[in-house]
């Protein structure tokens, strides 16, 4: 098992750099530096900066190869797949100070018992963070979830932390994994999917007003414009006359 989280893990290093256009995007979301804030407020930035202009791209993950394209990369294409945006979630984080790992998740219906490794059979890749000494799994394809949260279909599914240091990744073994932190945002959940709806709705009303009044307004324009004219030919037919 550890060979395969350091041929994994080996694999992800490749790419996983900061380079110029990572580092800008670090301090766009971080303008005041991180001094002043806590573990949870800098990934909770980093998180919402990712769901907030990067674009899932599904993908299966085996046939998108298993290597993550360069942060950079996911950055100015606005575009991943799950293992690419959650190497940029954790390479940002990095740099954020915070403890952060790639996760290989097998999503199928709550996992195998027993899975051989190494294996191709992971299909799903999410993030583990460390916060205030506290443990995290995030899924990062889904807008609809609240920070800190994972959805209902990951519950028991078989996951392998990917360590970078290759000392730890000698003790590695599959877990299953737990809604603890996400039960604790269940409710948060259900209320951000509902205001986001009526967000939505309420643009669409304001949008579809607008074009209306619009309407109206232009038909009024081409009314009056026509009455216009037809007084100036009712002008010139009388005095031609």
């Amino acid at each position: 098992m550890d060979r395969y989280r350091n041929w994994y893990a080996d694999l992800v290093k490749k790419n996983k750099k900061l380079d110029k256009v990572t580092i800008s995007t670090f301090n766009e979301i971080f303008p005041n530096g991180i001094t002043n804030l806590s573990e949870t407020q800098r990934a909770e930035k980093i998180y919402n900066y990712i769901e907030e202009n990067i674009t899932y791209s599904y993908l299966d993950f085996r046939q998108s190869g298993y290597v993550p394209q360069k942060p950079s990369k996911t950055i100015e294409t606005k575009l991943g797949d799950c293992k690419d945006l959650s190497t940029l979630f954790v390479t940002l984080a990095e740099k954020a100070n915070l403890k952060s790992n790639l996760v290989l998740v097998l999503t199928n219906d709550n996992g195998l018992k027993s899975l051989p490794l190494p294996s191709s059979e992971f299909n799903h890749c999410i993030v583990k963070v460390t916060l205030e000494n506290k443990d995290y799994f995030i899924e990062m394809t889904d807008k609809y979830l609240p920070f800190k949260s994972l959805p209902t279909s990951l519950y028991k599914a078989n996951a392998l932390v990917i360590e970078f240091d290759k000392i730890k990744n000698e003790n590695a073994k599959l877990i299953n994994l737990s809604l603890d932190n996400s039960l604790d945002n269940s409710k948060k959940s259900v209320t951000e999917i509902i205001n986001k709806k009526r967000i939505r709705k309420s643009l669409r009303l304001v949008m579809i007003i607008m074009v209306i009044k619009n309407h109206i307004t232009m038909n009024c324009f081409q009314m009056l414009l026509r009455r216009k004219l037809e007084k100036k030919s009712l002008k010139k037919a009388l005095i031609v006359h």
